[in-house]
């Protein structure tokens, strides 16, 4: 017996090619007999399902549409009942696993063995809230469904998802108060659809907010990627490398010894690639533990600052350790603060024009 054709404009299940678009957020996977919503932090991904569930339900009735099931209890048997389950009364069913990382291999393989002939008219909803999912699940799904990764990391990723954000809380931020939200939360991105609800409760559905208007319900400053610290003092701006450091220190709850391990492994490859010159970026990358793509601008910082900043810059790390390690009675917090402007001062002060992307060195002109 055939089964029906899928109305035009709908992605074939069971297609390879549709699976191979990794998508960003839900509504680009509408149509699809699976997806995986994953990222960083367990809120985003529970609000980013709860977003897709409730765009592939439309105005059907959830509770007679929507299974629930949990990847730490659940038998392979009533996994595949419920994806093969027709739906009731509408032309949707869709089954939300959550925590699916936790799915036994028995589950994981009966679920892989019905995505290879998925049913037409349900839609799987697996939530990566707990452990990772496992490798085979993982290429099953983008065989045939999408990817939604929740939490991105590019800085224009970023921007798009903040405003998709502000769209669907019916608001309307100017630039200067996108600009603000998205600076003040950082990588405390959990944190928006909360924000948004109270500017939405204080000032109405489709509120025009300034930054003046979006200031009194900031609080405390989220928390930053560790990268936004050492390109602050790589750029030899203390002021805002010390910025960077409270945040990570407040919002981001990271101990002193940990930042510190952070600063040690990024001068330990400029170290590491002194002389590195004449090496491919591959050798390069294995000398210093870092990936080939960071290469070139490690090789020119660390040309930038030569062996005596380098030097310096250890010998700096050094005296750190030793002092949050007790010799010093200074407070940790403290410590690192100073060891942040230290190494800002460094870069400060070093030759600027030294820094290119170019591995190979310019040859010094006659007669300049």
């Amino acid at each position: 017996m055939s089964r029906s054709t899928p109305p035009a404009g709908t992605p074939r299940r069971g297609s390879t090619r549709s699976g191979e678009v990794e998508a960003r957020d839900a509504k680009s996977t509408g149509g699809l007999p699976v997806h995986l919503v994953k990222g960083g932090d367990p809120s985003l991904v529970s609000a980013e399902a709860r977003r897709l569930v409730k765009q592939l339900v439309g105005d059907l009735d959830q509770a007679l549409t929507v299974d629930h099931l949990d990847g730490c209890d659940v038998s392979p048997e009533q996994l595949v009942s419920a994806c093969r389950t027709l739906p009731f009364l509408g032309p949707l069913r869709v089954v939300r696993v959550r925590d699916c990382g936790a799915l036994g291999t028995e589950c994981v393989s009966a679920l892989i063995e019905y995505l290879a002939d998925p049913v037409p008219t349900t839609s799987v909803v697996l939530i990566e809230d707990g452990g990772a999912t496992g490798s085979k699940l993982v290429a099953a799904v983008k065989r045939v469904g999408a990817i939604v990764q929740c939490q991105p990391t590019k800085a224009n990723e970023k921007r798009d998802w903040y405003s998709r954000q502000v769209a669907e809380a019916g608001l309307r931020l100017d630039a200067r108060a996108t600009s603000l939200l998205e600076r003040h939360l950082g990588h405390d991105m959990a944190r928006a659809e909360g924000l948004l609800h109270s500017l939405r409760s204080a000032y109405g559905p489709g509120a025009a907010v300034s930054a003046s208007m979006l200031e009194p319900f900031l609080g405390e400053a989220g928390d930053v990627p560790p990268w936004e610290l050492t390109d602050a003092i790589e750029a030899g701006d203390a002021s805002a490398a010390l910025v960077v450091a409270t945040r990570m220190a407040v919002a981001g709850d990271r101990h002193p010894l940990a930042v510190l391990a952070l600063l040690h492994r990024r001068f330990s490859a400029l170290l590491a690639l002194e002389g590195a010159d004449e090496a491919s970026d591959a050798e390069a990358a294995r000398m210093a533990g870092i990936p080939p793509f960071a290469v070139r601008r490690a090789v020119a910082l660390s040309r930038r600052l030569g062996s005596r900043g380098v030097g310096e810059a250890i010998t700096l790390l050094a005296d750190a350790d030793l002092d949050l390690r007790g010799a010093s009675a200074l407070p940790g917090q403290l410590v690192i603060e100073i060891l942040v402007a230290r190494l800002a001062r460094l870069f400060r002060q070093a030759p600027k024009a030294a820094i290119s992307r170019s591995r190979t060195r310019s040859p010094s002109r006659s007669g300049a």
